[in-house]
């Protein structure tokens, strides 16, 4: 394995993009490649360039886009998000909170919730949410 030139504990800055089509385009470009090859932007959490996308809406999870990125869990958490958006649910700490959709990131996929208070948290794709029907 190639080691990088640089060796950062936090990101230095993020890259913010707006919709599967952008993330797809720049993940495809010659600037990914440079940015790759000098160790800038990797697939893991201490990469020196954090990659984010927010996905909240049915409209954001384009069916040609979604095949284009070639990942099975992002087809499975779109299904996920045009079936619970902004329903109220419990993740695995027992915290209820408003499912406002998806944080794709360099290296993980995370629910993006929010309680009552207005308080916005991720939690990671890997654990499981109950969603609360309502009456």
């Amino acid at each position: 394995m190639k080691r990088p030139f640089f060796k950062i504990k936090k990101h230095l800055f993020d890259i913010n993009l707006y919709s599967l089509k952008a993330y797809n385009d720049y993940r495809n470009s010659k600037l990914h490649r440079v940015l790759f090859y000098l160790g800038l932007d990797t697939s893991r959490y201490d990469s020196p360039i954090g990659i984010n996308i927010w996905l909240s809406s049915p409209k954001d999870f384009n069916e040609e886009e979604i095949k284009r990125a070639n990942s099975k869990n992002l087809s499975c958490l779109a299904g996920k998000c045009k079936t619970h958006l902004f329903q109220y649910t419990e993740d695995v700490t027992g915290k209820k909170g408003r499912f406002l959709g998806i944080l794709v990131t360099q290296e993980d996929f995370y629910y993006i919730l929010m309680d009552d208070e207005g308080n916005k948290r991720y939690v990671t794709c890997v654990s499981k949410l109950k969603f609360i029907k309502n009456d």
